[in-house]
């Protein structure tokens, strides 16, 4: 996976301010939707169901999750620990790709942390994931030198 970061989150913030689009808090009801937008967006291999969704937003001490579109169309799960932020979770549908839902979420994300004054931001996707690396890049995400990789390992 490439890993991304983001230095300048308060200015980033600043800069994009109100463009970011629509976004609505994502509540647990909405979580059966999220996983499905999931699973249309990264496949089997890589979707999160109900518990996975529960599990990322437990993963750093504060998180926000935000919904876009009716019905949703893209969810994405920001979480920060101090002021180091992360985005952990984006995903769009395919069929609503490319329509400024990922930006809007991306944004919101952005704002977000800097509210909480996150002095940096990281991200990952699949090195392929071309879509996804230039909307990171459009608002200022550097790609990382080190790379993340993903093992399994069966306790079987």
């Amino acid at each position: 996976l490439a890993l991304l970061a983001h230095d300048d989150v308060a200015g980033a913030a600043r800069h994009w301010g109100t463009r970011a689009g629509d976004t609505r808090r994502l509540l647990v009801t909405d979580r059966r939707a999220a996983s499905r937008v999931d699973l249309a967006a990264f496949g089997r291999d890589w979707a999160l169901d109900d518990t996975a969704l529960h599990e990322v937003c437990s993963a750093t001490p504060r998180h926000r999750a935000r919904g876009a579109g009716d019905p949703l169309l893209g969810y994405a799960i920001t979480g920060r620990d101090g002021r180091q932020g992360f985005l952990q979770r984006l995903a769009v549908a395919p069929a609503a790709q490319r329509q400024g839902l990922g930006l809007a979420l991306v944004v919101d994300s952005l704002r977000w942390m800097a509210r909480w004054r996150v002095e940096r931001a990281l991200v990952n996707t699949p090195v392929d994931n071309q879509g996804a690396l230039a909307l990171y890049e459009r608002v200022g995400y550097h790609v990382l030198g080190e790379r993340l990789r993903v093992f399994e390992r069966s306790l079987a």
